[in-house]
């Protein structure tokens, strides 16, 4: 047998590069996908949270200090703009809650769970024609969707106050004793289910959480001594104007009271004093738990 030695007709390159510019799309941005959302952990289970990863993107100072409980959800800056001028939308539909924008909550109408989310993408300038209203971003969510298996997730994030330390300080009655540490206990649950009603063709998602919090946080302020609960002050007072007193007299306006005198007082001031409870600690502090 003779093999004899074939002419190449055809020379197939292949080259692995990533383009300069991207020419499909004008507008920038990032797609985060499902198992992102899942998968990394958020603070509070907010999947807003995870725009941060979007370049140009900041967390709002406002509405967003203090306790986690108190923050507002999706309130971030983007190219320096407020977080009032972002767009959520919601499977195209519109999700902004114009009612609380601007007074420290929800930035959402709607906010779905981590689990119920498929992607969003979050673009941040030169949008395509479908976008508008907004000088910031536009936070466009797309919702799970049911497929030909039954397929569900159930969940339970949980912070429990045996598990919980205690502050940086540890709080002390008069007598020494140690107050209890403050109770903090808190659960997020729920679950996903989809599946099939008519195979290839139509299907169901259904999506619950629920959140259960109960909260003892510590705390100290400031009461008066019995002293000034009398009216008794270290200082002369000038009274400002003319009123009646607890005992039916009438006190004109710039009276002196000397120091050490007892000052008069309405009816209303004395029986807000008196149902103050007495300090706990020396000088003027109480503190609770």
């Amino acid at each position: 047998l003779t093999l004899q030695v074939g002419q190449v007709t055809e020379v197939l390159n292949v080259t692995a590069e990533a383009p300069l510019l991207e020419t499909d799309s004008s507008s920038k941005g990032q797609v985060i996908q499902q198992k992102q959302i899942v998968t990394l952990p958020i603070l509070g289970r907010t999947y807003s949270s995870l725009a941060l990863l979007v370049p140009g993107v900041r967390q709002s100072q406002v509405g967003n200090q203090g306790d986690i409980a108190f923050r507002r959800e999706g309130s971030y800056n983007v190219n320096g703009l407020r977080s009032v001028y972002n767009n959520f939308l919601l499977d195209g539909v519109d999700n902004n809650f114009y009612g609380t924008t601007n007074q420290g909550f929800s930035n959402q109408a709607i906010q779905p769970s981590p689990d119920s989310v498929a992607e969003f993408r979050m673009a941040i300038n030169a949008y395509s024609a479908e976008f508008g209203r907004t000088g910031g971003a536009v936070m466009n969510v797309s919702s799970r969707s049911g497929s030909n298996e039954f397929r569900g997730t159930v969940w339970n994030y949980f912070q429990n106050t045996s598990l919980n330390a205690y502050g940086f300080f540890r709080p002390r009655d008069a007598s020494g004793r140690e107050f209890p540490k403050p109770q903090v206990n808190r659960n997020q649950f729920g679950g996903v289910f989809g599946g099939p009603i008519i195979k290839d063709r139509t299907f169901f998602f259904a999506d619950y959480e629920g959140s259960r919090w109960i909260q003892s946080p510590f705390g100290q302020a400031t009461l008066p001594t019995l002293a000034q609960r009398q009216g008794i002050l270290g200082a002369d007072v000038r009274v400002p104007f003319t009123f009646t007193d607890w005992q039916g007299r009438t006190i004109a306006a710039g009276t002196v009271i000397p120091a050490g005198q007892p000052v008069p007082q309405t009816a209303f001031a004395r029986r807000v004093l008196s149902e103050l409870p007495s300090p706990n600690l020396p000088g003027i502090a109480n503190v609770f738990a």
